[in-house]
């Protein structure tokens, strides 16, 4: 029972990621005191010790490229601490979920998770869109988990519906249509899984699965993103929703594109330093330069302070996990993003395939996977924590989508 509570309260303070100082946390500090206990865990999930590995790798590389910049470069020590200490949060916040999983069942590990995100959002709402910048996720997390908690694909769906509704009077664009991309997947999760046993469980039919699983993964996407386009055009987001698209798809051609301008400073940094930066290297003029004219070839206008400010005023925020690990950690971050987005691709699709994923993890995984493109690593890592301890299977669990191993 101790260790029940122990590991419910250690969830609890990773969801809510309270700073001790600069980027270090509570959880970060009490799950390094514990690693030997927490880190135990990891030889019991597949693919959790390479993991590990990994994102220490990442860390040393970062603050290798950091020592190793050119004496004329600008670094900041202070980011160079943050950014490793934000690295080092999901690091070890992902064995104490583990841990957590191995006493707990996985809604219910959801659930205080969640319960920890949403009590920091409350204290810290944004001043600008509470919902759309603070409490989104951690609302949609705690609600999904409840549903999770209920075995009811009818409840997890209706809490799909409340919140997609909140996003689309909240103006929050990329959430709405992936909100809604996860309830069409949940609600024909259990025809395929009806399909699936008709079908057998041989392992060529099992590849046409996860084949067909792709492509409709790849269709719904399609069609989200484009009845978003239309809603937000239309007005049905909010006029301020409305003209912004219809500035972005006029100045790049593509929403998409548009409201992500900093995918031109990425692929004109790569070019100019594919090696990457450091944690908390500055680029130079010339970097600088570089990135803006790969912005203005996408119908952004650089020269508004935003880059300077933003994305080059406290280290390199390029508005993309992957491309922050990249320009953080050189080739390892790179390898890391990389990883990333297979782990979570392919334990979204596996439990696809094996009729087992919940609302929370198609939602988690989904934005994640939108965000390891498309936004920054500071506004992903508390999440991507919780999604990350929770897709890695058991090496024991033989199927899947058996529970029985699981502890309420």
């Amino acid at each position: 029972m101790i260790e029940k509570l122990l590991a419910a309260a250690l969830v609890v303070i990773a969801g809510a990621w309270y700073p001790v100082v600069g980027g270090l946390t509570v959880a970060t500090v009490l799950a390094v005191a514990l690693a030997p206990v927490l880190l135990s865990s990891l030889r019991r999930f597949r693919g959790a010790s390479g993991l590990f590995l990994l994102w220490l790798a990442a860390i040393g590389a970062g603050l290798l490229l950091a020592n190793l910049a050119h004496p004329e470069s600008t670094v900041l020590p202070n980011v160079t601490r943050d950014g490793a200490f934000h690295l080092l949060g999901v690091t070890f916040g992902v064995p104490v979920v583990l841990w957590a999983r191995e006493r707990w069942s996985d809604p219910a590990v959801g659930l205080f998770f969640g319960l920890g995100m949403l009590a920091t959002a409350m204290t810290d709402l944004s001043p600008i869109n509470p919902w759309k910048f603070t409490l989104s996720v951690p609302v949609a997390v705690v609600v999904l988990s409840i549903a999770w908690l209920r075995r009811s694909r009818r409840l997890e769906i209706a809490a799909l519906l409340a919140v997609a509704g909140l996003c689309a009077v909240n103006d929050s664009r990329s959430m709405f249509g992936l909100v809604l991309m996860t309830a069409a997947i949940v609600a024909g999760q259990e025809w395929r899984e009806r399909s699936r046993l008709r079908r057998g469980r041989g392992r060529a039919k099992r590849r046409g699965s996860v084949l067909g699983l792709f492509l409709l993964v790849a269709v719904l996407g399609g069609g989200a993103y484009q009845l978003g386009q239309a809603l937000a055009l239309e007005g049905a987001l909010g006029t301020a929703a409305a003209e912004r698209s219809a500035r972005q798809i006029e100045q790049s051609g593509s929403m998409l594109v548009g409201s992500r301008p900093e995918m031109g400073a990425t692929i004109a940094l790569v070019r100019e330093r594919p090696l990457g930066f450091g944690l908390g290297v500055l680029p130079d003029g010339t970097e600088l330069r570089a990135a803006k004219i790969g912005m203005s070839g996408l119908g952004y206008d650089p020269n508004n302070g935003y880059v300077e400010r933003y994305m080059f005023g406290r280290g390199v925020e390029v508005h993309s996990v992957v491309g922050d690990l990249w320009a953080w950690s050189g080739l390892v971050g790179l390898l890391l993003g990389v990883v990333l987005l297979v782990v979570v691709g392919r334990g979204l699709l596996g439990r696809l395939v094996d009729g087992t994923a919940s609302a929370l993890i198609v939602l988690l995984s989904l934005r994640v996977l939108w965000d390891l493109l498309f936004a920054p690593f500071a506004s992903t890592m508390v999440f991507l924590t919780l999604l990350l301890g929770l897709l890695l299977v058991r090496r024991e669990a033989t199927d899947p989508s058996s529970e029985a191993s699981l502890r309420a």
